[in-house]
């Protein structure tokens, strides 16, 4: 059993103890929250009072032990979160009798008494919250109809349309069902920088947003704002590998693509879901179009788009309770509008070119399976690893509050003595610091991690949810301990990526230290990122 250093006994029982018992508990994340953010924590704990106030909440690795608990428990009582005093409870609640026993071990000398119950309230409403605030995904698809749209599109996949149209071949698609009346479909994916298909509710929006798109300059932000107009429902054939290369094979899951649906509107903005209306007649519409590319797809080339009508009768959906219904739908190429397009000489597969002229933020310093951690270091271990550290970049720090706020990225020893050299190479690090994004397709906001150079390149360093609660934690003690320091943080590199002491490096493991300053997103000056402007067309 591991037990408390006499110094820090002495040093926690000079807080003021009070009559309160606080409850307590270590859990599974809710869903991966993690992702892409601070390491590769999944469990987290929390120390409440009576109050409802969370005195602390960190997050660790699963594999870590009970002693986390203990980490955590100090911090409530030294260092607790918000506006509240530092003390020590006459007593705490655990549900769990292995952590019960585990604590009256550990905290023997603090005189706090370790209690047991079935259930902690207080800590069950935090985990509740918790779950909501990460409770971020689109709503799924219609159940009764989600196969025959997944399939209608796997097929549409099969069929392969772009490659003899392109996005300025408009087909018009008359369905008469419920508010969807006639759809205008453009076709993209010629060019090969994006697959889909655009549904525009009226030729109107079609035209007004191509029109929009012919004004001689147009910045990242009135393009966004011209994308948003649009009126119409998308299904965008997406893929998680930027770097996909290689024959289409034709079918959509070997290929590595997945589709995804959702709807545009000038009111609503984008979302990136469908409900049960739209996603029956989508459905639908897409059969019709399968259909339809069967008999005259042959004849169709991007410089061939001759007058072409079919009719097909297509069933809907089986919807529990409801008989399906079958609909007579239209499908015909429109010659003259296509004509008119191509002389106005706008291609929307440009757009995702266009959003991404701006200054280079370059992906090539952090290395693949690189651990991230957003925190301090205690001003001891700094004195430390300045003289120890392989490299080490000083600055005019300001050796205020608890620590210097830090980025410390851990990878392997070939890797981070690589990126040392990298940096050296470019001068060094004039700052680092977070500059806002969102994602397009879900309208999630995000921080994005900046380092910018002293050669005045940008390297991404992280994305960050805005909304992740373990994020936003993070930021505000990175804020506070930047403002201590007068505006200076570090950046740490650290070997051990792979090793035993990947997410905890010993002080061996640390090999560089950048002092460097903090920076706003004033500072970089690059406005609002779009995460992925390649699936905006």
């Amino acid at each position: 059993m591991t037990v408390l250093n006499p110094s820090t006994v002495r040093r926690l029982k000079k807080l003021p103890q009070t009559k309160d018992v606080w409850q307590g508990d270590r859990r599974p994340l809710p869903g991966n929250v993690l992702e892409g953010g601070e390491g590769d924590a999944s469990d987290w704990v929390v120390w409440t009072d009576r109050t409802h106030i969370i005195r602390a909440m960190d997050f660790v690795p699963t594999m870590d032990g009970l002693e986390s608990l203990v980490r955590t428990l100090i911090m409530a009582m030294e260092s607790p979160q918000g506006p509240i005093q530092p003390a020590r409870p006459c007593g705490v609640l655990v549900c769990d009798r292995e952590i019960q026993f585990y604590l009256r071990g550990a905290l023997q000398d603090l005189n706090i008494e370790v209690s047991y119950a079935p259930k902690l309230p207080l800590v069950d409403e935090i985990c509740q919250e918790l779950k909501t605030m990460m409770a971020v995904a689109s709503p799924p698809l219609p159940s009764f109809c989600s196969e025959s749209l997944l399939q209608a599109a796997a097929t549409l996949w099969l069929d392969a349309p772009w490659i003899r149209l392109g996005d300025h071949q408009i087909l018009e698609l008359t369905l008469n069902r419920g508010d969807l009346n006639t759809l205008y479909v453009s076709v993209m994916g010629l060019l090969g920088a994006e697959y889909g298909l655009l549904f525009y509710r009226t030729e109107e929006s079609l035209r007004h947003f191509r029109q929009e798109m012919m004004r001689e300059t147009i910045s990242p932000d009135e393009m966004e704002a011209i994308f948003l107009h649009q009126d119409c429902l998308f299904l965008n054939f997406d893929t998680e590998d930027e770097t996909l290369t290689g024959t289409l094979t034709g079918n959509l899951k070997q290929d590595g693509f997945e589709a995804i649906f959702g709807s545009i509107h000038p009111l609503e903005g984008m979302r990136a879901f469908l409900d049960e209306e739209e996603a029956t007649s989508l459905t639908i519409a897409l059969e019709a179009l399968h259909r339809f590319w069967q008999r005259h797809g042959h004849k169709l080339e991007p410089d061939q788009f001759p007058a072409i009508s079919g009719r097909y009768q297509i069933r809907s959906p089986q919807s529990q309770g409801v008989e399906p219904t079958t609909y007579s739908v239209r499908v015909k190429t429109l010659p003259q509008l296509a004509s008119e397009l191509w002389a106005s000489g706008f291609n929307t597969e440009d757009m995702a070119e266009a959003l991404s002229e701006s200054p280079i933020l370059r992906q090539d310093l952090i290395p693949e399976k690189a651990f991230f951690s957003l925190g301090m270091m205690p001003w001891e271990i700094v004195e430390i690893l300045r003289m120890s550290a392989r490299h080490h970049q000083a600055g005019n720090v300001t050796m205020a509050g608890d620590g210097l706020p830090i980025m410390m990225v851990q990878t392997t020893r070939p890797k981070a003595k690589a990126m040392i050299e990298t940096l050296k190479a470019s001068g060094g690090i004039s700052g680092l610091g977070f500059n806002p994004g969102n994602g397009p397709l879900d309208q999630q906001e995000f921080d994005i991690g900046i380092l910018k150079t002293e050669d005045q390149q940008l390297q991404l360093f992280g994305e960050y949810a805005t909304k992740d609660p373990v994020h936003q934690q993070a930021k505000r003690k990175w804020n506070k301990r930047c403002q201590k320091t007068q505006g200076w943080c570090g950046f740490v590199i650290a070997q051990g990526g792979t090793g035993k002491s990947r997410g905890e490096p010993t002080l061996n493991d640390l090999v560089a230290l950048f002092e460097v300053r903090s920076l706003s997103a004033t500072d970089f000056e690059l406005g609002t990122l779009q995460l992925v402007p390649q699936r905006l067309s």
